[in-house]
This record gives C-alpha cells, structure tokens and sequence, in this order.
C-alpha cells in the first residue's frame, strides 16, 4: 500500500513540475511577442443570410494601422514610467 502511495505522488509531482515549465514557456513566447506591429484588417462578408435575391454583398473594406502589443497591464507601464 505504501509503495502505490509513493507511486501515485511521485506521478503527481512529475504531472505538477511539467505544468509550471510549460506555464513558463507559455508566458515567455507571449513576451516575444510584445512590440509594434503594423496590422490589416480586412473586413469581407462571407456568408449571406438574406433570402432576398436582390441582396448584394457590401465591398470588401481593408484598413491598416500601428498595434502596439505588451504583457503588462497599462496601468502598470504608467506607474513605472515615472
């Protein structure tokens, strides 16, 4: 009874271990992912749900712009900032 008790924490603190390295990979590739990026969003009806057949789709619109992308909350870059 010992030896499955043993067994069956060993295999939970191995399970424990992996998760929290993964968490940390996790929160490292977002990092790398902060910054400015230059974005288009390009806005184009794909599905037509009227049974009208005279509908006609709207043009497709395409519209750029600067996303800048961080891992902290704003309130936090302010306050550092000083």
């Amino acid at each position: 009874m010992k030896k499955i008790l043993i067994q069956v924490l060993t295999i939970i603190i191995a399970i424990s271990a992996n998760a929290q390295s993964k968490k940390t990979k996790d929160k490292n590739a977002i990092k790398k992912m902060c910054g400015c990026f230059e974005i288009t969003f390009n806005f184009t009806e794909t599905f037509n749900y009227s049974k009208d057949t005279t509908y006609l789709p709207s043009r497709t619109k395409v519209s750029k712009g600067l996303e800048w992308a961080h891992s902290k909350p704003l309130l936090t870059l302010v306050l550092e900032g000083r």
